[in-house]
Protein backbone atom coordinates (compact mmCIF):
# COMPACT_ATOMS: atom_id res chain seq x y z
CA UNK A 1 0.00 0.00 0.00
CA UNK A 2 1.40 3.45 -0.89
CA UNK A 3 2.33 5.73 1.95
CA UNK A 4 0.17 8.66 3.01
CA UNK A 5 2.43 11.11 1.19
CA UNK A 6 2.16 9.13 -2.07
CA UNK A 7 -1.61 9.53 -2.33
CA UNK A 8 -2.25 13.09 -1.24
CA UNK A 9 -1.01 16.24 -2.95
CA UNK A 10 2.71 16.72 -2.51
CA UNK A 11 3.56 18.03 0.94
CA UNK A 12 0.00 17.84 2.25
CA UNK A 13 -0.64 16.15 5.59
CA UNK A 14 -4.37 15.87 6.27
CA UNK A 15 -3.80 14.71 9.84
CA UNK A 16 -3.07 18.16 11.29
CA UNK A 17 -3.95 21.77 10.60
CA UNK A 18 -1.25 23.88 9.00
CA UNK A 19 -1.50 26.93 6.80
CA UNK A 20 0.43 25.20 4.02
CA UNK A 21 -2.06 22.31 4.01
CA UNK A 22 -5.02 24.68 4.07
CA UNK A 23 -3.56 26.63 1.15
CA UNK A 24 -2.81 23.47 -0.86
CA UNK A 25 -6.37 22.23 -0.32
CA UNK A 26 -7.80 25.64 -1.21
CA UNK A 27 -5.83 25.62 -4.47
CA UNK A 28 -7.00 22.08 -5.18
CA UNK A 29 -10.67 22.99 -4.63
CA UNK A 30 -10.24 25.97 -6.96
CA UNK A 31 -8.65 23.77 -9.63
CA UNK A 32 -11.30 21.04 -9.42
CA UNK A 33 -14.49 23.01 -8.74
CA UNK A 34 -13.86 26.47 -10.22
CA UNK A 35 -11.46 25.96 -13.13
CA UNK A 36 -13.12 24.08 -16.00
CA UNK A 37 -10.95 22.11 -18.39
CA UNK A 38 -11.01 22.94 -22.11
CA UNK A 39 -13.08 19.78 -22.62
CA UNK A 40 -15.65 20.90 -20.04
CA UNK A 41 -15.87 24.33 -21.67
CA UNK A 42 -16.43 22.74 -25.08
CA UNK A 43 -19.13 20.37 -23.74
CA UNK A 44 -20.91 23.31 -22.09
CA UNK A 45 -20.88 25.21 -25.39
CA UNK A 46 -22.17 22.22 -27.35
CA UNK A 47 -24.76 21.03 -24.83
CA UNK A 48 -25.51 23.73 -22.24
CA UNK A 49 -28.59 21.88 -21.00
CA UNK A 50 -26.50 18.96 -19.76
CA UNK A 51 -23.12 20.56 -19.04
CA UNK A 52 -22.64 23.52 -16.78
CA UNK A 53 -19.50 25.36 -15.76
CA UNK A 54 -19.36 28.09 -13.13
CA UNK A 55 -19.24 31.65 -14.41
CA UNK A 56 -17.91 32.87 -11.07
CA UNK A 57 -14.73 32.33 -9.11
CA UNK A 58 -13.84 31.25 -5.59
CA UNK A 59 -13.78 34.79 -4.21
CA UNK A 60 -17.31 35.56 -5.41
CA UNK A 61 -18.45 32.19 -4.00
CA UNK A 62 -16.81 32.91 -0.63
CA UNK A 63 -14.76 29.70 -0.77
CA UNK A 64 -13.46 28.70 2.65
CA UNK A 65 -11.28 25.74 3.64
CA UNK A 66 -10.94 24.87 7.31
CA UNK A 67 -9.93 22.15 9.77
CA UNK A 68 -12.22 21.13 12.62
CA UNK A 69 -12.26 18.13 14.94
CA UNK A 70 -9.62 16.26 12.97
CA UNK A 71 -11.20 16.80 9.56
CA UNK A 72 -10.77 19.16 6.60
CA UNK A 73 -13.78 20.89 5.02
CA UNK A 74 -14.50 23.31 2.21
CA UNK A 75 -17.60 25.39 1.61
CA UNK A 76 -18.74 27.84 -1.04
CA UNK A 77 -21.87 29.64 -2.08
CA UNK A 78 -23.50 28.12 -5.17
CA UNK A 79 -24.34 31.36 -6.94
CA UNK A 80 -26.22 29.57 -9.72
CA UNK A 81 -28.92 28.56 -7.21
CA UNK A 82 -31.85 30.89 -6.75
CA UNK A 83 -31.91 32.30 -3.21
CA UNK A 84 -34.74 31.09 -0.99
CA UNK A 85 -35.22 33.43 1.99
CA UNK A 86 -36.82 30.56 3.93
CA UNK A 87 -33.80 28.24 3.38
CA UNK A 88 -30.64 30.29 2.70
CA UNK A 89 -28.41 27.33 3.65
CA UNK A 90 -29.50 25.48 0.51
CA UNK A 91 -27.22 27.68 -1.60
CA UNK A 92 -24.12 26.45 0.25
CA UNK A 93 -22.00 23.53 -0.92
CA UNK A 94 -20.11 21.89 1.94
CA UNK A 95 -17.67 19.03 1.42
CA UNK A 96 -15.36 17.04 3.64
CA UNK A 97 -11.90 16.53 2.14
CA UNK A 98 -10.45 13.05 2.67
CA UNK A 99 -7.54 11.08 1.32
CA UNK A 100 -8.60 9.21 -1.81
CA UNK A 101 -8.60 5.43 -1.35
CA UNK A 102 -7.57 5.01 -5.00
CA UNK A 103 -3.79 5.39 -5.17
CA UNK A 104 -3.99 6.29 -8.87
CA UNK A 105 -6.23 9.28 -8.19
CA UNK A 106 -4.65 12.36 -9.76
CA UNK A 107 -5.89 14.69 -7.01
CA UNK A 108 -5.01 12.41 -4.10
CA UNK A 109 -8.14 13.50 -2.23
CA UNK A 110 -11.85 13.11 -2.67
CA UNK A 111 -14.73 15.36 -1.66
CA UNK A 112 -17.58 13.94 0.41
CA UNK A 113 -20.80 15.93 0.45
CA UNK A 114 -21.83 17.02 3.93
Amino acid sequence: MPSHSDRTPNGVDLSRPTESTRRALYDLVVRIHFTPTPEEIQMAKEDPGNHWIPDYGPDAAELTVWYDRGRWYASWLSLEEEPDPRAPWQRWSVVRIVEDADPSSPAGVTFLEV
